[in-house]
Order: C-alpha cells, then sequence, then structure tokens
C-alpha cells in the first residue's frame, strides 16, 4: 500500500555563506571563492580528483556525485548548505580528472572512483567508511546504486536518477542525451553554446526557463567555460556511453538495504516521475519525495528546497522515514509503510 500527501509551506533560506560563492543579482555571475584544495585518488591507471569541504564534524560526511556532465566545481555553494563535510569529485572524463578513453567508461568504473576516493578521505580522516552517507544526482545516481551495492552507506539519495533497464526506455528522454553530441569548445564554441543552452533547456519546466533567461545565460557562459570545469569532448562522450547501457538490475538493488530516499522533480522532462516509483518498489528500504513543478535540473532550479530535503533525510534519526515533511516550498510524499489516506 502507499501513501499520498500533499505538504505546502515555505521556508526562507540564509545568505549564501562566505567563502563559498555568492549570486550578483544585476548580472546574475556566480563567483567562487574557495580554497578548498584538490586532493588526488587512483583507480589503476585513472586519477581522480577530488574536494573535501569541512563541516560539522558531529553529522556524518556526504559525497556528492554529480550528474553526467557535471564537476565537483559545479555544486557551487550548495555545499555549505548541507551542514557536515562534504566529499566531492570529478569523475572520470571530466574537470582535474585524467580522461581515459571512450571503452574505459562504465557506470561500475566510476563508483570504483568514488570507492577509491572515500577509502582515501576516510584513511586520512581517521573515520569509518561505512559512516559516509552518499548523494547521487541524475548519472551521479546510477553511480551511487552501483557504489551501495559494493560499499553499503549509511544512508543514500538517489535524486534525479532511475535504475535503467528495459522496462525504464520509454520513460527517459533520447533527445536530452544527444544535447551535446555537437559540444566541443574548442572546434566551434557557438554550436557548443547552442549544445549547452539545449541542455539546460530541456530539462527545466519551459514556464521556469522563460522567466529566467538571463540566469540561464549566466548558466551556460559557466558551462562552457573550461577555467571552470574542464568538459572535454571525449569525456563527454565516454560519460554517455556509460550511463545509456547501465541496468541495475534485481540482484543488485537487494543490497541496497540502507535507508534510501528517491528523490525526483514531478514534472521532470528527462526522467519521467515513474521512474521514482519504479526504484521505489525496487527498494528494501525506501520512500519518494516529488518536488512539485520542479524539472530534472533540481538543484539549479530549487537550491535551497533540494537541500532542505536531503538534510532532513540525513539529520533524521528516524529510519522509518514515515515523518511528515516539513519546511518544503511544494513536494509530493510517497512510501511504502502507511496506508493511504485521503486529502
Amino acid at each position: 500500500t502507499t501513501m499520498f500527501r500533499v505538504v505546502f509551506s515555505r521556508r526562507e533560506g540564509a545568505s549564501p555563506k562566505r567563502g563559498s560563492f555568492f549570486v550578483t543579482r544585476s548580472r546574475r555571475r556566480v563567483r567562487w571563492w574557495s580554497t578548498v584544495p584538490t586532493g588526488y585518488a587512483r583507480n589503476g591507471g585513472v586519477r581522480i580528483a577530488y574536494y573535501v569541504d569541512e563541516g560539522d564534524e558531529s553529522r556524518p560526511p556526504v559525497m556528492l556525485l554529480n550528474g553526467w556532465a557535471g564537476g565537483a566545481r559545479d555544486w557551487g555553494g550548495l555545499v555549505r548548505r548541507f551542514r557536515r563535510t562534504v566529499v566531492r569529485l570529478d569523475f572520470r572524463g571530466i574537470g582535474f580528472s585524467d580522461v581515459p578513453p571512450e571503452e574505459d567508461y562504465s557506470i561500475d568504473a566510476m563508483a570504483e572512483d568514488a570507492l577509491r576516493v572515500w577509502d582515501q578521505v576516510a584513511g586520512a580522516y581517521g573515520g569509518s567508511s561505512s559512516s559516509m552517507d552518499v548523494v547521487g544526482y541524475s548519472m551521479g545516481g546510477l553511480v551511487a546504486q552501483a557504489l551501495a551495492a559494493t560499499r553499503t552507506p549509511r544512508k543514500l539519495v538517489l535524486a534525479s536518477t532511475n535504475k535503467g533497464g528495459p522496462d525504464t526506455v520509454d520513460l527517459v528522454s533520447k533527445d536530452f542525451f544527444d544535447c551535446l553530441d555537437d559540444y566541443d569548445p574548442d572546434v566551434d564554441e557557438k554550436a557548443s553554446r547552442r549544445a549547452a543552452a539545449a541542455f539546460f533547456v530541456h530539462g527545466l519546466p519551459r514556464p521556469w526557463v522563460s522567466q529566467r533567461v538571463d540566469f540561464l545565460k549566466g548558466v551556460v557562459d559557466r558551462f562552457v567555460d573550461h577555467t571552470w570545469v574542464a568538459r572535454p569532448a571525449k569525456g563527454l562522450r565516454g560519460q554517455k556511453r556509460a550511463l545509456t547501457s547501465f541496468a541495475a538490475g534485481k540482484s543488485r538493488l537487494d543490497k541496497l538495504t540502507c535507508p534510501t530516499l528517491v528523490l525526483h522533480g514531478d514534472v521532470d522532462p528527462v526522467l519521467h516521475p515513474q521512474c521514482a516509483s519504479l526504484l521505489l518498489h525496487a527498494l528494501p528500504s525506501a520512500s519518494v519525495l516529488l518536488l512539485a513543478g520542479v524539472g530534472h535540473h533540481a538543484y539549479i532550479q530549487e537550491p535551497l528546497e533540494w537541500a532542505n530535503a536531503i538534510n532532513d533525510f540525513l539529520d533524521d534519526d528516524d529510519d522509518t522515514n514515515n515523518k511528515s515533511p516539513a519546511n518544503r516550498r511544494s513536494l509530493l510524499h510517497y512510501d511504502t509503510a502507511t496506508t493511504p489516506q485521503d486529502g
């Protein structure tokens, strides 16, 4: 049985902390002030870049796994919203990580990359690798599934993602994953800007896009700026190859026994919200939050609501996940442990 509940409330977020980033509203530009050093871990012959943003040591650290074409720096000041130590990495093929040949990309390989970072960070900070939380967004959600099947985290968040496989084929927008086929600023900068614009516009609700054109121009500016995050065409093709061929499978999903939050936008044009339902019923211990009016690029569209939802889940010691969600702008909540209610 399932429960359906709609909660409407609003919570005003505080200003970004000094040392992360700020938005200059007049010019819609984001500037980075962090001096967090780059660390490196190795998985075979591939070097993986990572960053550790120190936070509240009384809370378990969290590893953030970004989506296709997303780098560690793209999280920006959002890392400060997690109120804990944050570990973020550049997947192979992007940022300061190595760019191996296209045939060397797979979700399992990227999960192994993340595990090498996990072990190195746990060793350096003297903590237990089993006490870390993992948040995987989009492609990072696929990596998180593969990682959690090998090394059980304390808690797991799968955001704007799916489980792959034949039953999800009709729920995925193929057009979205073709957006960056022509992306290569070293060859054609104008074509690359058009590709980047399509990548973001395709993943967001049209009414929201039409009201924030200037903001999205700034997002595109950062995306194509290789001094911000290097996005070589070979790396993007390799990641695309990995994510479009992934299927978790029942045997793997059965191993994801830790408390899991499936977080999805209810108007996601890239991965239909039904993907969240399939994950809910495939995972042994999961609940779903559907953010109302939110598309695929949820942490760009509603960063505070997105981070608040994750924080509340990670900070909640009640693993039944049956509490009424609070402090949210608007969301739909499903879980598998309660009876249906009207209203």
